[in-house]
């Protein structure tokens, strides 16, 4: 449950921001490509790649082997600063349903995957496949959903979508933003 969630977490608590990916899901497995770039919206330098990547397979290991939860993971951190914040006022977010996807348009904001996510997570949504890409400040995201989960989706789809803008809005604020276990019901 979550898989997507957790690596999008494992990222953004790893000061980078997930530009573009392409990935699939079945059940536990995963095939995913992720282009990231730091926080600060700049390559990654060749002297941080190899601690970023050794962070990153650690923090993972933590997850996926040792079944540590996130909050264990990252307790006393919180996400990286976010030169966006501040900078809107309040959520854009467009969302449109194609067949078995939900494609969700929003300011590209370090960390907008992982709440989305998140949020899919919490009310127990299996992500089969995610197409993420951004560009000019926009975040256009595409979720892929089994059929059983894109039924409930239609049939709740404003609790849904107030939940995600929800989520999101607490990116706009300045204020840290720590992880906490929850889970939800739409």
């Amino acid at each position: 449950k979550g898989l997507l969630f957790h690596i999008a977490t494992v990222l953004v608590f790893n000061r980078l921001n997930i530009v573009d990916a392409n990935v699939h899901t079945l059940g536990d497995k995963v095939f995913d490509v992720f282009k990231v770039l730091s926080s600060g919206r700049k390559p990654i330098e060749l002297g941080e790649y190899y601690f970023v990547q050794k962070q990153i397979k650690e923090d993972l290991l933590r997850i996926f082997i040792k079944k540590e939860s996130l909050t264990q993971i990252y307790k006393g951190r919180n996400l990286p600063d976010r030169p966006e914040a501040g900078k809107y006022k309040e959520v854009k977010l467009k969302h449109k349903i194609i067949g078995r996807a939900i494609k969700l348009e929003s300011h590209d904001i370090l960390g907008t995957f992982m709440m989305m996510t998140k949020v899919f997570s919490e009310l127990g949504l299996e992500i089969q496949r995610a197409v993420l890409h951004t560009h000019q400040g926009t975040a256009s995201n595409v979720f892929y959903f089994n059929p059983r989960d894109m039924e409930q989706i239609l049939e709740k789809k404003e609790k849904l979508i107030e939940k995600i803008q929800d989520a999101l809005g607490q990116l706009l604020k300045a204020e840290p933003i720590f992880l906490e276990e929850t889970a939800a019901v739409i």
